[in-house]
């Protein structure tokens, strides 16, 4: 895919941001929508996409430990932190994930007993990996 969308960026160079946006989004619909593609049967990717199957009805009744915050994820994938709406991921919407502090400003969050990543309470932001610590002078 990238080959094919360098030799199209290369046919189809525009002279502003908004003109190669709107080339992206027609080698986007091409690409997925109608080039047929060998892997799939000489069909489109799209006629092979499945959307995610939603998290069960249950999944918001997980239960977390009592020394974890428990916050509801919403339909776009943010959780409210300290006044501030924070990003985990879509996927998660509709669910619970409990934070766990693991530092001065840092949390685990996890989705029932598995750690799926960190909230940094300085930048407001979910990573998912640990960040490094500031080096000591």
């Amino acid at each position: 895919m990238h080959r094919t969308l360098k030799d199209w960026i290369k046919l189809d160079k525009q002279s502003n941001m908004r003109g190669q946006q709107r080339s992206f989004d027609r080698f986007r619909a091409e690409f997925n929508d109608i080039r047929p593609h060998q892997a799939l049967g000489q069909k489109p990717p799209a006629t092979a996409f499945r959307p995610y199957r939603p998290l069960p009805s249950g999944a918001s009744a997980i239960e977390y430990d009592s020394n974890m915050d428990v916050r509801h994820v919403h339909t776009h994938g943010e959780i409210k932190w300290k006044g501030h709406r924070v990003f985990l991921s879509e996927v998660l919407s509709g669910a619970n994930v409990g934070l766990l502090r693991i530092g001065e400003s840092l949390c685990s969050v996890y989705f029932g007993g598995v750690p799926i990543g960190y909230l940094d309470e300085v930048n407001n932001v979910a990573l998912n990996r640990r960040p490094n610590p500031a080096p000591q002078p």
